[in-house]
């Protein structure tokens, strides 16, 4: 009988495993066929790639110029309505700022909903004076970082002149992290003052500071993103297919890929004086090294036997698929899903922390995991 338990329980282990990569495989190969993996210096697609992808992405930039007009960026800083049990955010007049702000800034297609659960969280654990609140800053969650970062500087540029005594610290995730960086590490523009001295602190939490490799596979968030709004039933079909028009074009997809010529520019930067960064990062990739091994070994067994590598296009997409699950983004241990432990490093950062989390877990404030994020971001908050 215990025998049968334990051969039972290794069998729903194996299932789960199973269900597990078949659920991880049909997302790569769906990224392979709306890839974003463009060059960062020319939007062209890649010649190296197959050649159904590099036509998907010639419509796909003929589409993007066509909605150009239609853009409407909505950049902007609303605040939390001061109290634990508030649901409410407000705008607040520049002449009301209080003495410090506590900034949430969202990532690579993060809902405005997503930044604004988990800025309402950390409220709840923070025990900070009445002198200090609460913010969101919105802006296009796939759209160029360097433009969010300009904007968000001269956001904070106008605080300082309106309130030169408040401080700001900024809690960014994954992406924000790199807009945030932007703003404060970047050369300040001709005739422009320095915001040097405004933010004191910056939170990053899975900052993929040396890019993704599932930058690449941006669509399947994008896609995932309109499915869940459908699925709440609380905007119409044309709101939400506009929605993806005004929130960014995808060029933020293509500044995230490893080594491109945006992230090259970012990581060239000096920190910005006067702010104490700290890192936090996930280390539940969604894929266990064994797995990992078995897929590559699956992949050059699917090869072998349907004499895959006769087609070249075939071929190209295996090979990026096993690159995939093998990634350090991906695996246990090594990455959060998303980001890899590696990648959200950054010189001159000391204050590097590890969190078992899954890099779209921070705004699921009822997981455990979440929670202990939560309180290791407000513990170690500057000012509060």
């Amino acid at each position: 009988m215990v025998r049968d338990g334990v051969v039972e329980m290794m069998l729903m282990k194996i299932k789960n495993l199973i269900s597990e990569l078949v659920l991880v495989s049909g997302v790569v190969l769906f990224g392979a066929f709306s890839t974003k993996n463009l060059e960062a210096q020319d939007v062209s697609p890649r010649p190296n790639q197959p050649a159904f992808i590099q036509q998907w992405q010639s419509i796909r930039n003929q589409l993007r110029e066509s909605a150009k007009p239609f853009q409407k960026p909505e950049y902007g800083i609303r605040f939390l309505v001061r109290g634990k049990d508030s649901d409410n955010v407000e705008q607040l007049a520049i002449d009301k700022l209080p003495q410090r702000i506590i900034l949430v800034i969202g990532g690579l297609q993060g809902d405005q909903d997503s930044a604004e659960q988990f800025a309402k969280s950390l409220q709840q654990c923070l025990n900070y004076p009445s002198n200090t609140r609460l913010a969101i800053f919105d802006y296009l969650n796939d759209g160029s970082i360097p433009e969010s970062g300009g904007v968000l500087r001269d956001l904070l540029r106008e605080l300082h002149r309106e309130s030169p005594d408040t401080k700001v610290s900024i809690v960014a995730h994954s992406m924000g992290g790199l807009v945030t960086r932007w703003a404060l590490e970047s050369p300040v523009e001709p005739k422009k003052t320095s915001i040097t001295g405004v933010v004191d602190h910056l939170t990053m939490i899975c900052p993929p500071n040396r890019g993704s490799a599932l930058a690449q596979y941006a669509d399947v968030l994008e896609i995932s993103d309109a499915l869940i709004k459908m699925k709440k039933g609380t905007q119409s079909f044309i709101t939400i297919l506009t929605s993806l028009i005004h929130d960014g074009l995808g060029e933020a997809c293509v500044e995230l890929i490893p080594d491109s010529e945006f992230l090259r520019k970012l990581n060239a930067f000096e920190r910005a004086k006067g702010v104490r960064y700290t890192i936090l990062t996930g280390t539940r990739g969604p894929i266990s090294p064994l797995i990992g091994l078995a897929s590559s070994m699956a992949i050059n067994e699917t090869r072998a036997r349907t004499r895959v590598q006769d087609n070249a296009e075939a071929d190209k997409v295996l090979d990026r698929l096993k690159e995939l699950m093998t990634s350090d983004e991906l695996t246990l241990g090594l990455g959060d899903g998303a980001v890899a432990i590696e990648s959200a490093r950054l010189a001159g950062v000391s204050e590097f922390i590890t969190v078992p989390i899954q890099h779209a877990e921070w705004a699921s404030v009822d997981l455990p995991q979440t929670q202990e994020l939560i309180k290791k971001v407000a513990a170690n908050m500057t000012g509060a």
